[in-house]
Parts: C-alpha cells; structure tokens; sequence
C-alpha cells in the first residue's frame, strides 16, 4: 500500500511539473478552441492550480456596421488593468475595412502607467482587408510592452479607420488571451522556484519507504 501511494505521489509530481514548464492551453487550443482549452483549466483537480495563470477576454466590443471614425486617428477600442507581470499577449480578430479602395484600418496596443504611455505596439495586425480576414498574433518577453508591464498598468487596444473618405472599418470578433508570468517556464527558470500568484509554493516532501 505504501509502495502504491508513492508511486502515485511520483506521478502526480511529474505531472504538476509537466503543468508548469509546458504551454498547456496552446497545447489544448490544438484540439479545441482557445476559450474552451482556458475553461479546461478550471474544471480539472490538477489543472484548476494554474487556471490563474490565463486570462480570457472575449467581452470586447463588437462593430456590426460602419464606423462613424472616418479619419487617421486612432480611437479607444477596449482596455484592461494587468493583475501581475505577464508572460505573453496573445490576440485573435475577425475584421475589414470598406471592401474597396485605399486599405488602412490598424489596431495597436499601449501600455499606460498613469498618464505616461510606456510602450506600444503598432500595428497589432497586418491592414484590415477588402473581406473578412482572421489574424492572430502573439506578444511575449521579447517585446518591451510585455516585460515590462507590472500590476496596476493599463492595456489600452485602440483602432484606426482611415481618412480620405469613404473609409469604414468592421471588426466581426475579438478574442485575448493573457498568460501571467508566475508559473511561465522562463519565470520559473529566472526565481528558481515555482510561485502561484506571487507567492511560493513549499514543495511537498516525498513519502519515505518503509
């Protein structure tokens, strides 16, 4: 019986370390969609630990027409606080422009601590299409915005339509994930430790053998 426990004690171990060094909802979003491979996180005994790591934001606003933005300015889209250092930004969308003529509608994305824009990326996306195209892009430590952003900061989306007349932009869906750095293998290699929301974690000593 004893042998039996330490065993399964093993198992679990290598499996809660497989958890914490592996991109376990990228690895989910191969079989299901990204919002149901984070939902996945929850209901699991094992995974519900890490489920805290990701965040996913679907509640952006959707525009079902034309933009009433006809110029070159960009214009506030969505914005969220940042709960703790974040590991990457991963961003979905759906959109296009007018359908013909001149293409310029872009997104971008600022970081803001206070009233001071640190960083920004610009554009999130290639130029909005003629047709409803899907882009996808990833953010992570290799990019300022990212490693620098700390609790408290603000992730401010914004969207340019595009002047000259005639110009209209139509963003169909938009999906973010966010993956906190606490649990991300290259915060694990930099502490050495793991840490679940900032606070470390005593690992549980093997059983001995009688």
């Amino acid at each position: 019986q004893e042998d039996n426990s330490l065993e399964v004690d093993q198992q679990m171990d290598a499996m809660e370390a497989f958890f914490r060094s592996s991109d376990l909802v990228g690895y989910l979003g191969q079989f299901v969609e990204i919002t149901d491979a984070v939902a996945l996180t929850r209901v699991s005994k094992i995974f519900k630990p890490y489920s805290s790591r990701w965040k996913m934001i679907t509640d952006f606003e959707r525009f079902n027409g034309i933009s009433t933005s006809n110029d070159d300015i960009f214009h506030p889209y969505y914005e969220f606080k940042v709960a703790s250092p974040l590991a990457s930004i991963e961003l979905w969308i759906n959109w296009q422009d007018q359908g013909w003529g001149n293409q310029k509608g872009l997104m971008k994305m600022r970081l803001l601590r206070g009233n001071e824009c640190l960083h920004e990326i610009v554009p999130l996306f290639p130029v909005a299409s003629h047709s409803s195209r899907k882009d996808h892009a990833i953010y992570d430590l290799n990019h300022d915005l990212v490693k620098n952003a700390i609790s408290g900061d603000i992730i401010d989306l914004q969207f340019l339509v595009g002047g000259g007349g005639g110009h209209s932009l139509t963003i169909l869906d938009f999906k973010a994930l966010i993956d906190g750095r606490f649990l991300h293998p290259a915060c694990i290699a930099e502490h050495g430790s793991t840490y679940r929301q900032g606070t470390k974690r005593t690992a549980r000593p093997a059983r001995k053998r009688v």
